[in-house]
């Protein structure tokens, strides 16, 4: 039993969680006057523009396809999924893939491995 027991208490220090105490984080003012104008802003006037970028880029993109194609002869082979992510794509999620009124949306296009941050449609 006694060789046990320094076995036992081993064990029990290893699994023994500690609490640690984590900042409390600074708290964030709310302010309903500025939210409400952002998604009046964002419903009005963003989203709109936004739309009618995505319109007029997929005009663009189909009228532009016949040069796409001739640039998708080089490598990497990908101009034609380039160009609808740029034409199509970053509008169209400017447009539907975010919060309404979240108007910091869209400002990181990088990823931390430094490749685009494209919608994929």
């Amino acid at each position: 039993m006694k060789p046990l027991k320094p076995l036992i208490v081993l064990l029990l220090a290893l699994t023994t969680v500690t609490a640690e105490a984590e900042p409390i984080p600074a708290p964030v003012r709310y302010d309903p006057g500025k939210e409400a104008v952002d998604i009046f802003v964002d419903m009005f006037i963003i989203r709109p523009v936004a739309l009618a970028a995505t319109i007029a880029g997929t005009g663009l993109f189909i009228g532009l396809s016949p040069f796409t194609g001739l640039l998708t002869i080089r490598p990497p082979h990908d101009a034609i999924i380039r160009a609808g992510n740029a034409f199509v794509g970053l509008p169209a999620c400017y447009a539907f893939g975010r919060q309404l009124g979240d108007l910091s949306a869209g400002q990181n296009f990088y990823r931390p491995d430094g490749t685009t941050n494209w919608c994929t449609w």
